[in-house]
């Protein structure tokens, strides 16, 4: 009899080991709450949270990467900004899966360096095209 509860004993471990095994590659809530913010802060084409997620989950390293969307996300966006205010060229945004599968959120973006320069009005252009045009004839 007492070896039977020892047996029994060992056999809820062993069940207890495998569930936390089954269990360890389930999503946490916390996991699936921060994917949903980064995923609804992109601001490039997205499908849907289940889809999105299960297709996210698929990557190896996942459990360390999700915490880091969000940031990357607002990362992007105000590098964006950035360019936008600099007159410089900004391609459109990637669907959120390309995003996800290229690892966009591991981009390392510059800084700023040069101020962004003012835009000549209409009347200054105009201005400058008529005084061209003086010395070219000569006035």
């Amino acid at each position: 009899m007492y070896e039977l509860k020892k047996e029994n004993e060992a056999l809820r471990n062993r069940i207890k080991e495998l569930e936390s095994e089954l269990n360890k590659d389930k999503p946490s809530g916390n996991a699936e709450e921060a994917f949903e913010k980064a995923r609804v802060l992109y601001q490039g084409r997205k499908r849907g949270f289940a889809t999105e997620f299960n297709n996210f989950i698929r990557h190896p390293d996942w459990r360390e990467v999700v915490f880091l969307l969000e940031d990357a996300v607002k990362n992007e966006q105000s590098y964006r900004k950035r360019m936008q205010a600099m007159d410089e060229f900004v391609p459109q945004m990637k669907n959120f899966v390309t995003w996800i599968n290229q690892r966009c959120f591991e981009y390392e973006f510059p800084e700023a360096t040069v101020a962004p320069q003012p835009r000549p009005t209409n009347d200054a252009v105009l201005r400058r095209m008529q005084d061209e045009a003086r010395k070219d004839v000569g006035l």
